[in-house]
This record gives structure tokens, sequence and C-alpha cells, in this order.
């Protein structure tokens, strides 16, 4: 079994990623991957404000997909979204997703 040195950069990290964690468990908050394809570029460029430039920067991204998730929810009507597996609820114009197991 071949050991590997742990640098002090690699421990920063780590304590890093799991400080945010502890953060977003504290939050009731879960991370989920996203997989983005060219369609959804052109959606982040026209209604979540990613600029053609910033595309190859993650929390750029990050920040579109959540502008453009906010505005997708804001016109949709309650209800559910099968193809989503999920309920789409609006209480005092606020939403909310549900996600099913």
């Amino acid at each position: 079994m071949v050991h590997v040195k742990k640098t002090a950069a690699f421990r920063q990290r780590r304590a890093a990623d799991t400080a945010r964690w502890r953060e977003r468990l504290q939050r009731g908050a879960a991370v989920y991957p996203v997989e983005v394809d060219g369609q959804l570029f052109d959606l982040m460029e026209r209604f979540g404000e990613l600029k053609d430039s910033k595309t190859g920067d993650r929390q750029a991204v990050a920040n579109a997909v959540g502008r453009l998730l906010r505005r997708a929810l804001e016109v949709l009507p309650a209800g559910t979204c099968p193809a989503l597996g999920c309920v789409l609820i609006k209480v005092q114009n606020r939403s909310m997703i549900i996600f099913s197991p």
C-alpha cells in the first residue's frame, strides 16, 4: 500500500470543503450536480444574464443557473411537473419545488 503525503494546501482545501458542507447541512441545503448543454447555456445567456465571455467561470454559471431557475419558477403555474418528478408550490408570491424520491 502506497501512502501519499498530503500537502498543507490539500489539507486547507479539504478543511474549507468540509466547512462549506457543514454550513449547508446546518441550513438544510443540498448540492446536486447539474449537466449543462448548449441549449441551457443559450437560456442562461438570454434569461440568466450570463455573458458569453463567462461560460468558463464556474461561479458565473452557477449564478446564472440560479437566476434562470428563479425566473422559470416565477412564470410556471403551481402543480405537478411529472417530467421533472417534482411538485411546484406557490405561496405568497414565493415558489418552492418539492422533488419526489
